[in-house]
């Protein structure tokens, strides 16, 4: 083969491997929209499972709070993974404000939070609507379901990897799985399986649609806020 051919298809290769992980962020990102007038909380559970290469499997996972107040406020909390048998534990949360542009990240331990710009996300997601018209791999519409009292609408996309594309000796096959909530405006299951990997899910119970406690929404007492768009733009630069 010739050199300029070797490189062409070396090129190729990456840009279908960043083609496919951009397609793998937007499906399997729990993302949640600051839509305002559409209340919640819910407790999200993301599990981890992976085979060695001697066939041990390995499984972690977190429990974790999120929240959307009448505002579009969303609050997130972020834990340590931890065995199947083992509590996670919180280390840190997350508190985006479509009214005042603001995104605090603050960790526990520290005592700190730290103040960013936020323009609200753009993230694709794929529910029985609009899944025809997302590109690459094959579309399964898997009906409706009911999780926590919501009906939700399924979707399963796969996607494979020709024998040899990657130096693989087999063709290799990837799934993702999407259950759609219309009232909510987002998947809350959501299932990644590539045999590279292992297996990714994320699941939301204990959903309640009365409005949240103020308070999750704001910067507790006793905690610094670093307010690095300041540093980033000092004044009069």
């Amino acid at each position: 083969m010739r050199p300029t051919a070797v490189r062409s298809l070396v090129c190729l290769l990456a840009l279908s491997s960043v083609a496919l992980s951009q397609v793998r962020e937007r499906i399997i990102t729990v993302f949640i929209a600051p839509t305002p007038g559409v209340p919640f909380t819910a407790t999200m559970t993301t599990e981890f499972q992976r085979k060695t290469a001697d066939g041990t499997t390995v499984t972690v996972h977190n429990r974790r709070a999120i929240a959307r107040d009448n505002l579009g406020r969303v609050l997130q909390e972020r834990a340590t993974f931890v065995p199947a048998d083992k509590e996670s534990r919180i280390t840190a949360f997350d508190v985006e404000d479509p009214i005042e542009h603001v995104r605090y990240m603050c960790r526990l331990a520290e005592k700190r939070c730290i103040e960013t710009n936020y323009r609200g996300g753009d993230a694709k997601v794929v529910n029985a609507d609009n899944a025809d018209n997302m590109s690459g791999g094959n579309v399964q519409k898997l009906g409706t379901k009911t999780i926590s009292g919501l009906e939700v609408e399924g979707i399963r996309r796969s996607w494979q990897i020709p024998a040899g594309a990657v130096g693989n000796d087999r063709p290799i096959v990837i799934t993702h799985e999407t259950w759609f909530s219309p009232k909510l405006g987002f998947n809350i299951e959501v299932t990644r399986s590539d045999p590279r990997t292992g297996t990714e899910h994320f699941l939301l119970s204990d959903i309640s649609e009365s409005e949240p406690d103020p308070k999750l929404f704001e910067v507790p007492a006793g905690f610094s806020v670093s307010d690095v768009r300041k540093t980033a733009n000092p004044a009069g630069q």
